[in-house]
């Protein structure tokens, strides 16, 4: 899938067509990505088998209730990576682990972000969904709320029950009903309003209040290295 990217990029106009013609790019990037699905597991039920073999594995040493509540959220990743929503493509690296994902996240329209497509790393623990999965850029981002290693720090992906810190509501954080999808939507929100009161980038934060001009500058670098311009 890295490949089917990179060579999305080469054939990518400038970078002011690309704003320009945002949307179509996208729909042109989910078409290669079911094609690549396609080649990856096969088509139809081949493809479906793939992933369920996956799920038969993972739920060996589940108990019934457990088990149950993991077959519906894997089941939630499997329509996720077949029908993923606007401005996100995700699926797993591998077939071989199910539990490492990689995702690419484009730049929400109207924002500084607009036009740049962010790759990413989820990785689900061994109790998912009882414990959320950690999300990581893979690529440079400079945002009050992703660390300069690129971890994503959003009240989605904190650990469920209350805040020690009484910051956040247990509303907010995870719990074993919240979807994959859920998460990518929302990190594509943070993307578009930054919270720079809860900030894991505190130079990012300060210059979001202080100097948005050069915020925008920099997101923009960001977008043109992403494209590979």
């Amino acid at each position: 899938m890295v490949e089917m990217i990179r060579e999305k990029k080469r054939r990518s106009a400038d970078y002011e067509i690309r704003r320009e013609s945002g949307a179509q790019d996208l729909t042109g990037r989910q078409t290669c990505f079911e094609r690549e699905w396609v080649k990856r597991y096969g088509e139809g039920q081949n493809s479906r088998g793939t992933l369920e073999n996956h799920r038969q594995t993972s739920l060996t040493h589940q108990k019934d209730g457990a088990g149950a509540n993991r077959r519906n959220k894997t089941g939630k990743l499997q329509e996720l990576t077949l029908n993923p929503p606007e401005g996100i493509i995700a699926g797993p690296e591998n077939e071989e682990n199910f539990f490492e994902w990689e995702a690419y996240i484009m730049g929400p329209e109207g924002t500084c972000f607009e036009g740049g497509v962010f790759p990413s790393r989820l990785t689900f623990p061994p109790d998912y969904p009882l414990s959320p999965p950690k999300m990581k850029f893979t690529c440079d981002i400079f945002h009050p709320n992703i660390y300069p290693d690129g971890r994503v720090c959003i009240s989605i992906l904190h650990a469920p029950g209350d805040d020690p810190m009484g910051y956040e509501t247990s509303a907010e954080r995870w719990s074993p009903v919240q979807s994959v999808e859920k998460i990518l939507l929302s990190v594509v929100s943070m993307l578009a309003e930054p919270n720079d009161e809860s900030a894991a980038n505190v130079d990012a934060a300060k210059t979001w209040r202080e100097n948005r001009k050069k915020f925008e500058e920099i997101a923009h670098r960001t977008v043109r290295k992403s494209l590979g311009v």
